[in-house]
């Protein structure tokens, strides 16, 4: 699932996750139990655009997902 590997979920988990040292982050499976998947069935999401524009993120949290 293309969401899942989005610069938009990889700033979402990074804001709740154990930090074990500058870039590295803790990826058990409690921590990923608290991500919120929306349910997009039907939609065709295979772009960052495309997920930007689903999330309606106006342009500086676009900024701030991309300066990560």
């Amino acid at each position: 699932m293309f969401i899942l590997n989005s610069k938009i979920y990889d700033f979402y988990f990074k804001t709740f996750a154990k930090k074990l040292g500058e870039d590295l982050y803790e990826y058990y499976p409690n921590n990923l139990m608290r991500l919120y998947i929306p349910n997009i069935k039907g939609k065709e999401l295979s772009s960052e655009q495309q997920l930007y524009e689903y999330f309606n993120f106006n342009d500086k949290e676009i900024e701030l997902i991309n300066e990560q």
